[in-house]
């Protein structure tokens, strides 16, 4: 049976340039999820790179407890326009790519999660792959969207 959802979407609202470190940090891309919703949805993100060295890592976490969690990602090199990698994920994990080109990048996902019995939220991290002083820059107006449903 359809269910009626509740739409919801963040966007990044400045640029985030992350510098000599691979930590990840959370990012505007911010989605309350309620005890038992599902969400599916859909991203891109822009990134730039300021050198060719420092790549991008992104992850999606979620509330601890969930009980299902689906993600199919894009990472499309903004010089060639080729997707240089592509995977599924069943688990909230960094996935990440080198891109080896100081440009601009593009990283899009679809995404399906079950929460568990623990309210919280869905967010988008970011960071470099590796450590450089050339900045690796979340762009201002990447976005996150989608659907939330009642349990």
């Amino acid at each position: 049976m359809p269910q009626v959802g509740i739409n919801n979407s963040a966007t990044q609202a400045a640029n985030l340039p992350i510098t000599s470190s691979v930590a990840l940090v959370n990012t505007d891309l911010i989605i309350p999820i309620g005890a038992s919703q599902k969400f599916i949805g859909r991203a891109l993100l822009g990134v730039t790179l300021a050198g060719a060295a420092s790549g991008a890592k992104v992850q999606v976490t979620v509330p601890a407890g969930g009980t299902a969690y689906m993600l199919a990602y894009e990472i499309i090199n903004g010089n060639s326009g080729t997707v240089v990698q592509a995977n599924i994920i069943t688990a909230s994990a960094a996935f990440s790519n080198a891109l080896a080109n100081a440009t601009n990048h593009y990283i899009s996902f679809l995404i399906s999660i079950v929460n568990g019995t623990t309210a919280g939220n869905i967010t988008v991290q970011f960071a470099q792959l590796v450590s450089d002083a050339a900045a690796a820059t979340l762009l201002a107006n990447s976005w996150i969207s989608g659907t939330l449903l009642a349990p």
